[in-house]
């Protein structure tokens, strides 16, 4: 692990051996989406933290409409493993809807996110006044994971919205 000093406690982390990945299952096309680009990581020794984001909105810019199921996953993965062939893994089961069972063996340090319909209704509402801002989900999984994702206002219609800008942090475990 090569490790970057930005400032202080702070440091900008690229680990040889794993990359950490994004994916979103597209209600659209009814498979899972793993994005090509990998997070930026930032290790916090102060507060035992990792931060991983993307830096800027055209990495991940999507939208989602009221009715869909918004199902994120963030994934360690060997840095040699391609996001297209962890994609053809992620929907090998051919499950009809998102589930956490689509998750390969071999994905390490997973968060699986949900956003139901009450959250994503509670978000458009919010979107009226409004035209952005930046909601945190849990991990249904990992109880040391969390996922943040940046909200736009579709001013074409306002039963859906944009999602862009993932990020998530996690605390580092200590042994």
């Amino acid at each position: 692990m090569n490790n970057y000093k930005m400032e202080g406690l702070l440091k900008l982390i690229e680990d040889n051996q794993y990359k950490y990945l994004f994916g979103f299952f597209d209600p659209e096309d009814k498979c899972w989406r793993v994005q090509p680009r990998k997070f930026i990581l930032i290790e916090d020794k102060k507060l035992n933290q990792l931060s991983g984001q993307f830096l800027q909105s055209l990495w991940f810019n999507k939208l989602f409409r009221l009715e869909d199921k918004l199902h994120f996953i963030i994934m360690a993965v060997d840095n040699r493993q391609s996001s297209v062939d962890i994609e053809k893994d992620m929907n090998k089961l051919k499950n009809p809807f998102p589930t956490y069972h689509d998750i390969p063996y071999y994905l390490r340090n997973t968060g699986y996110y949900i956003m139901d319909q009450h959250i994503m209704m509670n978000c458009l509402h919010f979107l009226k006044k409004d035209n952005s801002f930046k909601f945190t989900l849990k991990s249904v999984t990992n109880p040391f994971q969390q996922l943040t994702l940046k909200l736009f206002e579709n001013k074409m219609d306002c039963r859906s919205m944009y999602i862009s800008t993932p990020s998530f942090k996690q605390i580092l475990h200590t042994t």
